[in-house]
């Protein structure tokens, strides 16, 4: 139906945004694109509310009950539409309602998106500096300005009854923008990043100048080898990854960051069956398909892992990943950390997926335990034997 206000052009979109939705969040986003939405997205509802917010997660390609269906990602979602200027919001709304019998929905309207909208500018202003740790990590963009860090911390130390945290105190890292996971601030990032400044603060004390070798399996964006750099100038961190567009990422983020960190593709032996482990660890049919790719499209523009950096090298081995690749590379992740003595940290885990890390690990490693929890997500610790 057609809208009656004459102060919206053609080419504008109106946002609508769908509140508080307990049930079908998913379903009722594929039917506002079905009846003509330009895009639509579900967001936590009770985002920072630690009594009310309740995450609901899934690893991809593992189906829990009622996932296929739509499942929500929280117990309480927004849905957010944009639709074209002639829709009338009012009727969108009472569609829903009268489709999905939810005759008590609530809606607002958004703030009208013009064709002039100068996107770039839109995205960079409400992407904040992100601190972490009790003020101890802030990691900022390219388009931050010292003053947007130390607000930041200011609304931080607010937020969290604190003082504020010494700017000179702060370990401070500039994140290329990219489609890299790992901007840090997800659960999994801040668990890893906690435990790499334990590890390195600790074997810093112990030897004031020994170099400390970091392995980051699955970089990313490299945050966590970073990290451990930007803490002791003792620090030399190597990066694997399966994706190509990742390590470039990662390699530019140590370069704008001046920090001691190059990142690979692990080893890929072709023509060899892997069954004794010869390929990295890359049982998955699927990971093995995306790097024999990566080596094919780009021959040797992205270089693999080297034999002189494939061993029992590293002091710290982390591996923020997914439960079940981890699972599959614990002996790769075992014959790299160094022998005995070498700490390793592995997140990306839901706490219903503790027991099978755990197994995979305590052949290689000690005191294998699940060491902290946040939001569902758990980090695990060990020492190789």
């Amino acid at each position: 139906t057609e809208s009656s206000s004459s102060s919206i052009a053609a080419s504008d979109l109106q946002s609508l945004t769908l509140v508080c939705l307990e049930q079908e969040p998913s379903l009722v986003a594929d039917f506002l694109m079905e009846i003509g939405a330009c895009s639509v997205s579900v967001t936590d509802y009770d985002k920072d509310d630690d009594e009310h917010e309740t995450p609901i997660f899934a690893e991809p390609a593992v189906v829990m009950e009622d996932w296929a269906c739509g499942r929500n990602v929280w117990s309480r979602c927004d849905v957010t539409a944009h639709l074209p200027a002639s829709f009338h919001l009012e009727q969108v709304v009472q569609l829903v309602r009268d489709t999905f019998d939810m005759p008590q929905l609530e809606f607002r309207r958004n703030e009208l998106v013009s064709s002039q909208h100068d996107w770039v500018q839109h995205v960079q202003s409400s992407w904040k500096p992100i601190v972490l740790e009790d003020g101890l990590f802030v990691l900022r963009f390219p388009w931050h300005t010292p003053q947007d860090v130390q607000e930041a911390l200011q609304q931080d130390a607010n937020k969290n009854n604190k003082n504020q945290v010494s700017r000179e105190d702060v370990v401070e890292l500039e994140l290329e923008g990219g489609i890299a996971f790992g901007t840090g601030e997800h659960p999994t990032t801040q668990l890893c990043l906690n435990w790499i400044r334990t590890q390195v603060m600790h074997l810093q004390d112990q030897d004031k100048e020994g170099k400390i070798r970091v392995c980051d399996y699955g970089a990313g964006s490299g945050v966590l080898g970073l990290a451990a750099c930007a803490l002791s100038k003792n620090a030399e961190a190597v990066g694997v990854e399966i994706d190509p567009d990742a390590i470039r990422i990662a390699d530019a983020n140590a370069a704008v960051n001046q920090l001691p960190m190059k990142s690979y593709l692990p080893p890929f032996i072709f023509g060899v069956e892997n069954d004794d482990d010869t390929n990295g660890g890359l049982e998955d049919a699927e990971s093995a398909s995306i790097l024999l790719k990566a080596h094919n499209r780009l021959g040797t523009e992205i270089p693999m892992l080297p034999d002189a950096l494939n061993g029992p090298l590293y002091d710290i081995m982390v591996a923020n990943i997914l439960a079940h690749p981890l699972v599959k590379l614990a002996p790769t992740i075992a014959a790299m950390t160094k022998s005995p003595g070498g700490q390793l940290g592995l997140s990306g885990i839901l706490s219903n997926q503790a027991d099978m890390v755990l197994q995979a690990y305590e052949p290689y490693f000690d005191s294998v335990q699940v060491a902290q929890e946040s939001n569902g997500w758990i980090l695990i610790t060990g020492t190789r034997k």
